[in-house]
Order: C-alpha cells, then structure tokens, then sequence
C-alpha cells in the first residue's frame, strides 16, 4: 500500500517478520460471527488513487499520525494537503 522501497514497506514487512517469529508457525481461529460496516460500492473504493496521494505525500504512518488523548488518531504532521487530499477522496467514495 505505500509504494516498494518506501519506509512503509520496510516496516510493515519488520512487522510480519516479528509476527512470523512470535507465532513459531501456529496459526489459530476463533468460531464467530464476523461483520462489517458497508464501505460503499466497490467501483467508488478509488484503492489506486489513495495510494497515490499517500505516495505523493511520502505518507509515513510514524511520523504523520499519533495516538490523541482519547485514544484515536489525529495529525502529528503539517501536511495540510495530504490531509485535504484525504478528506476529498472520502468524500469521492460515497460510503453513506
């Protein structure tokens, strides 16, 4: 999702090899009931453009995101147009 060579690949990929290790290869489920909320018609997803005003912005989870007060994300960057470039594409996908 961030681009090959980015720093979000290098760390997503840090993750899951953690993960790997941690897990020693077991691999379990849970027997649930699964749901979702409806994320809008698939065709108004605009997946490709996302990742592109991420690239454009060199979007780094670490350094443009923190934890607020209450617990949810908030801006930790001056990015002022990766953040209007955001709300216009969820806007554009149409969710309600």
């Amino acid at each position: 999702a961030f681009g090959t060579g980015t720093p979000g690949e290098s760390r997503q990929n840090s993750r899951a090899e953690r993960w790997n290790q941690a897990m020693e290869g077991k691999l379990g489920y849970a027997n649930n009931v699964v749901s979702d909320l409806f994320h809008g018609a698939l065709r108004n997803r605009h997946y490709t453009s996302r990742n592109e005003v991420l690239l454009r912005a060199r979007f780094d989870p670490t350094r443009d995101l923190r934890i607020g007060p209450q617990g949810s994300l908030e801006w930790a960057s001056n990015k002022p147009e990766l953040r209007d470039d955001l709300i216009s594409y969820f806007d554009l996908r149409n969710d309600s």
